[in-house]
């Protein structure tokens, strides 16, 4: 069984609910670039979880769909973005970020057992459900990709 990543798990997530093509994932992950998205799911693809296919006879675009392994994947998929989403809700009860600003923010992901790399991921939680839409502004405005430092990082 393989041990999923949270922007792994977050690919799985948002590929099962129809974000398919590579444009729109880096959408719904906003702040990563599109190499790293696109080296993550070469991952997941090696993994045997998710597979790409060409649609469209004239015009041709990538998508890529779950595997039947990625398909039972899914559900360690959605426990771990809803395991961080609950980690980032007790964030926000906490801190006064208004006034302490993006440092308050960072040490508050620490201590949560957060990294960086979740902020990118608020908007995809928001949509599912998982966060309160009114929770988006708390952290996207103090987000900024540049905060992620080194994107190969991430990879």
């Amino acid at each position: 069984m393989t041990d999923l990543g949270l922007i792994d798990s977050a690919l799985l997530v948002a590929i099962a609910n129809g974000v398919n093509s590579l444009k729109s994932l880096c959408h719904v992950l906003s702040g990563f670039s599109e190499d790293v998205v696109r080296r993550h799911l070469e991952s997941l693809e090696s993994k045997g979880l998710v597979k790409r296919r060409v649609k469209g006879l004239i015009f041709k675009r990538e998508v890529y769909e779950l595997t039947e392994e990625g398909s039972r994947m899914l559900e360690e998929a959605y426990s771990k973005l809803r395991e961080a989403a609950e980690k980032l809700k007790r964030v926000a009860e906490r801190a006064d970020h208004e006034r302490e600003g993006p440092e308050a923010l960072k040490r508050a992901l620490r201590e949560a057992g957060l990294g960086l790399d979740v902020l990118p991921l608020v908007q995809l939680m928001a949509l599912l459900g998982l966060l309160d839409v009114f929770l988006l502004p708390l952290f996207l405005d103090f987000f900024d990709p540049s905060m992620l430092g080194g994107y190969e990082h991430w990879v």
